[in-house]
């Protein structure tokens, strides 16, 4: 009995050892999982970080193409991060060599791009880098009439619209709604025209096209995207007050005009730059002109409120050019700052042409009226307003607005690479 004893004491001393070597390989296992989880969380911590650098770099590029070269540092995910503008190249067409921030040697960075650099590390830890070849996004392209509407089209008074001079009846409407009309007798358009919903004002084919298919126009988000973009460039250049504006002055460059601006007389002329931001009402009567001499692609003039042009002067742009003039006031009905027109953006010329290049109302309708000629191409978020007052009055295509865009201010990689 004392042999058997010893023997199942043996067994048990055997048993309880085995047990604990398995509960020390258990805690063991259950310990490394727990380091290798928390080093991977680490690894993927510092990776998002670095990641999120770049990110920031683009952004702050999108919101300032001018940007310089430079870095920033911070932390996030419990990471220090360091976040570069290696090289901006967006306004060369020819390609730069810039330095690899992550090892010093010289790389290729196309024309129209810029190279991003983002880094991260955690208490010392190996450096994680991205870096990325960024351009902007493609721009928009606009509603391709010498009328567009996001609604209707109003046809209120007779007034012609005109075909460009070198093509024939390629003055061409279209309405995502309806295109009425209530002159007697109606507009006469040199073009065709088109309207989701109904369509009663025949085209140059005298035929009228209810149950087409809708035109493309841009989303808030992507107006509201180019609008703060344009607004940034133009705030990094020429800042004057709206109150400070007046006849007779030239401004050079981008400029960012502060306020309501009441224009009676003279003529104000914008030149040699990009973007003309006016952060209040634009309002121009009398025998005041304002001039946008800007010229080439993506060229932009942006109002903040409404805008309303009358009078022997008015709003004009150097022609030939693809100049995009937005309004982003709503219509402010017979309540109008300006002090006529019911509609967001009201051209009311007296006498001769003006071109205007091309013209959007983005958050409001369209009003063309008075006694002269309105060239160009008109773009409305809600309606057009066709309402002309003498048989002088005409809306005359511009064919070269066809190519106007809208940029919007995003930034897209190109080329990345992380370690």
């Amino acid at each position: 009995m004392g042999a058997q004893r010893g023997v199942a004491m043996a067994f048990v001393f055997v048993l309880i050892a085995l047990l604990l070597l398995v509960a020390i390989l258990v805690v063991t296992g259950a310990l490394n999982a727990v380091n290798q989880a928390e080093a991977v969380g680490v690894k993927y911590g510092v990776l998002n970080s670095a990641e999120a650098a770049a990110n920031l770099a683009l952004n702050e590029l999108a919101e300032n193409p001018k940007m310089t070269p430079g870095c920033v540092t911070g932390t996030l995910n419990g990471a220090s991060y360091r976040s570069c503008m290696g090289l901006n190249n967006l306004k060369n067409a020819l390609p730069q060599t810039a330095t690899d921030y992550a090892n010093g040697t010289q790389i290729i960075v196309p024309g129209g791009s810029a190279y991003i650099y983002g880094e991260a590390t955690n208490n010392g830890s190996r450096k994680t880098y991205v870096e990325a070849i960024a351009r902007p996004a493609p721009p928009l392209n606009l509603p391709p009439g010498a009328v567009n509407a996001a609604q209707n089209i109003n046809d209120l008074t007779p007034e012609p619209v005109h075909q460009d001079p070198l093509h024939a009846n390629d003055a061409n409407l279209y309405a995502n709604n309806n295109i009425a009309v209530s002159s007697s007798p109606w507009s006469v358009v040199q073009g065709k025209t088109f309207a989701v919903g109904s369509d009663v004002l025949p085209g140059a084919d005298g035929q009228t096209h209810p149950g087409s298919s809708p035109v493309y126009f841009p989303t808030p988000t992507q107006v509201s995207q180019a609008a703060q973009t344009a607004k940034l460039i133009a705030q990094a250049g020429t800042t004057v007050s709206g109150s400070s504006v007046a006849g007779g002055q030239s401004f050079t460059g981008d400029v960012y005009v502060n306020g309501n601006v009441n224009l009676s007389s003279g003529t104000v002329t914008f030149s040699d730059g990009e973007t003309v931001y006016v952060n209040g009402n634009l309002c121009i009567n009398g025998t005041g002109e304002l001039l946008n001499a800007n010229a080439g692609q993506g060229v932009v003039m942006v109002v903040g409120g409404v805008m309303s042009s009358s009078g022997a002067g008015g709003y004009m742009t150097s022609m030939p050019t693809n100049a995009l003039l937005i309004v982003l006031g709503n219509d402010p009905g017979p309540g109008n700052p300006c002090g006529t027109g019911a509609d967001a953006l009201s051209l009311m010329p007296t006498a001769g042409v003006e071109p205007v290049g091309t013209v959007y109302a983005a958050n409001g309708s369209v009003s063309v009226s008075g006694t002269g000629t309105v060239q160009g191409a008109l773009d409305g978020g809600i309606n057009v307003d066709i309402a002309g007052s003498s048989a002088a009055a005409a809306i005359q295509y511009d064919a070269a607005q066809a190519s106007t865009t809208m940029t919007t201010g995003t930034m897209t990689y190109t080329a990345y690479n992380q370690d």
